[in-house]
């Protein structure tokens, strides 16, 4: 996510959280070694410890970075989708928690896991509103590009969605590993 202290908010990081929030979900249920077994996709183990962000999630451009990160945890505290309560932590390591992933043993799982969490927190780090990448990124108030974790959206608005995703991130590996997760997980409707 990108906390950019310079005022800069309406940045990537939150935008992509909010535009990409189902694909998020999707890519954390990726299970992989049933997808081997039975060819069945994965099933998100839910929201309890994982809320989605605000739906109505803005910033503008007065809003302080903190005030930002205040607001993407409002939802329940550290249990939103991506846990910034850290991030101005003063003893130890500023930290982004990122809670959407299902458990896992498998090592190519927990791998792709880190790989696409890394690729976003880097491309929402190099992406600003005035860069060409931006495009990528729907702006807050771009409503019909977000697709939320709840949203009754058809397959092919979810593949489109996912696509634009794929756009965000920059390296072919990366969407490589992104396309591995979401092939092997779903999201149910709880």
């Amino acid at each position: 996510m990108d906390f950019a202290q310079d005022g800069n908010v309406e940045a990537a990081g939150p935008r992509i959280g909010v535009a990409f929030e189902r694909q998020f979900y999707r890519m954390g249920a990726a299970d992989a070694e049933r997808y081997r077994r039975e060819g069945l996709p994965g099933v998100h183990r839910g929201t309890r410890y994982a809320q989605p962000l605000p739906r109505n999630l803005s910033f503008g451009g007065g809003v302080s970075a903190a005030e930002a990160r205040r607001r993407i945890s409002a939802v329940d505290g550290r249990y939103t989708i991506f846990n910034t309560t850290n991030i101005d932590r003063v003893y130890g390591r500023p930290a982004i928690e990122f809670r959407y992933p299902n458990g896992t043993l498998d090592h190519r799982q927990i791998q792709a896991q880190i790989q696409v969490a890394n690729a976003v927190v880097h491309q929402a780090a190099v992406i600003r509103n005035d860069s060409p990448q931006s495009p990528f990124t729907p702006r807050f108030s771009e409503y019909d590009r977000h697709v939320c974790r709840f949203d009754d959206v058809s397959a092919e608005m979810e593949k489109q969605n996912f696509r634009e995703f794929l756009d965000v991130l920059a390296n072919p590996a990366d969407r490589l590993a992104a396309t591995w997760l979401w092939l092997r997980g779903r999201v149910s409707q709880e």
